[in-house]
């Protein structure tokens, strides 16, 4: 089967999005993000809560001011794997915002695998070389197994039939098809 893939900005966005939903950083990343920025946002909150109880109360207590700055800090390592996953996903929509990427590729695909051709490259790929299918938005993406990287092939323009026999090569690897939408 013969498919003209035509790709653009938003398509790399969502790949992007879709590959960072299994994304675990390494140690240092962790205890720096983890805990010294939340550390750090913890301090504000006790010296703002200090300064303004000696400055408009009066009252010279620390007590008041480390539980606030305490309570700061538990609520921000409880929310923490939510809160790095929308900075990460931030970042990923900041990078890509002033972007105009534009890409097409021509795909010949079989039951063993893809071909994938563009103006640059020739890549051919095994269905068994993919660890995730995601459809999402009527667009698949694959995600290769041990690498952040993956491939997109688009729906949109694809028939029924051939639709079917995508999804029929993808389920021949023995993984199943996950369902996405990451659109606002």
């Amino acid at each position: 089967m013969q498919i003209s893939n035509k790709l653009n900005t938003a398509d790399f966005v969502e790949l992007q999005k879709i590959l960072m939903e299994h994304y675990k950083p390494g140690g240092g990343f962790i205890f720096v993000m983890k805990y010294l920025v939340n550390f750090l946002y913890a301090l504000v909150v006790f010296l703002g809560f200090y300064f303004i109880l000696q400055r408009i109360a009066q009252v010279d207590n620390l007590i008041v001011p480390a539980i606030a700055g305490l309570i700061v800090f538990v609520l921000l390592l409880y929310y923490h794997p939510r809160i790095l996953k929308s900075r990460l996903m931030r970042a990923i929509e900041k990078a890509y915002a002033k972007s105009d990427i534009r890409v097409e590729r021509d795909l010949t695909l079989t039951k063993e695998g893809f071909l994938s051709r563009d103006e640059k490259e020739e890549k051919s790929y095994q269905w068994t070389d993919f660890d995730r299918y995601v459809r999402s938005a009527n667009n698949y993406f694959l995600k290769l197994k041990n690498a952040d990287e993956g491939f997109i092939i688009k729906g949109d323009h694809l028939t029924k039939e051939e639709t079917m026999m995508l999804e029929d090569f993808m389920s021949g690897s023995g993984l199943a098809i996950e369902e996405r939408n990451h659109a606002k």
